[in-house]
């Protein structure tokens, strides 16, 4: 057992060590670059989001300290710019388009189409998105 606990302590050290590590490197968007050391490249949200993830859960479990809460609160802010857009990118494009060939009324066309479909999943999205994380309670 106190081989385990040993273990565990190391761990908690190398989380909070790379948790001082990752906040320096976050951009003022709350996001890491692809590269996180190089902050002038093109964010990586998909990365930024489970940086955020190890850091509010090593926050909720008492492993870390505010700081890292409030660095996974910024990186929540800085990928809501993001998130219509993801979802539009996996979004079935074969639906889009039987709505559009059978949507002979919509002026526009395709581009009609994605826009439309777009502002309604930015509303859907505003009215779902949370005002708290998980990591507050």
């Amino acid at each position: 057992m106190a081989k385990d606990r040993d273990a565990i302590t190391d761990l908690i050290i190398y989380l909070q060590r790379f948790a001082q590590w990752a906040i320096a490197l976050q951009r003022p968007d709350g996001l890491w670059s692809v590269f996180a050391d190089e902050p002038a490249l093109t964010p990586d949200t998909a990365g930024s989001a489970g940086i955020a993830a190890a850091l509010a859960l090593g926050a909720k479990h008492g492993w870390l300290d505010d700081q890292a809460k409030a660095a996974a609160r910024k990186t929540l802010a800085g990928l809501q710019p993001h998130l219509d857009l993801q979802e539009l990118a996996m979004e079935n494009i074969s639906t889009l388009s039987r709505e559009v060939s059978f949507s002979p009324g919509r002026p526009g066309g395709v581009a009609s189409a994605l826009k439309t479909r777009m502002n309604d999943r930015k509303q859907k999205k505003r009215a779902a998105v949370p005002s708290r994380c998980d990591f507050d309670q």
